[in-house]
């Protein structure tokens, strides 16, 4: 569910910022790094794009600061940056074998079926067309 999240999170940013025009909203240590992800994969003959060596955080930061998308999505900024470090903190312990403790079922059901909803909004949404600007928030 996560991982679909974050694909559908690429599209959006691909769609929304051709060109790398999403630049502007990370920081630039964040981009160096980007790009030097992007020199290590094209070192090693991967196909790839720059947009596809953001990490999770860069496109949660890239979207909580474009007010059309986070309207589109029926998020202020508050609640979709909640939800995201939620689903990021969960995704983490998966990763690294932490233990999830009983007690947090009810947690995690309640952020499965919220992370549902948002990746159903997430797939559904068009960021692409005439009338967006470039509205950023900090």
């Amino acid at each position: 569910l996560i991982s679909l999240i974050e694909m559908q999170m690429l599209r959006i940013i691909r769609e929304r910022f051709p060109e790398n025009s999403w630049d502007k909203f990370i920081s630039t240590g964040r981009k160096e790094k980007v790009e030097k992800l992007f020199e290590e994969r094209k070192k090693k003959n991967e196909e790839t794009d720059l947009v596809d060596c953001l990490q999770f955080c860069d496109r949660y930061t890239i979207i909580s600061k474009t007010e059309d998308i986070l309207k589109k999505l029926q998020y202020d900024k508050k609640g979709f940056c909640t939800l995201l470090e939620d689903l990021k903190k969960l995704r983490d312990n998966l990763a690294h074998s932490q233990d999830i403790i009983t007690a947090n079922w009810p947690s995690i059901i309640i952020l499965s079926k919220t992370a549902e909803e948002f990746l159903k909004s997430c797939e559904t949404i068009n960021v692409t067309g005439d009338g967006y600007t470039s509205s950023i928030i900090q």
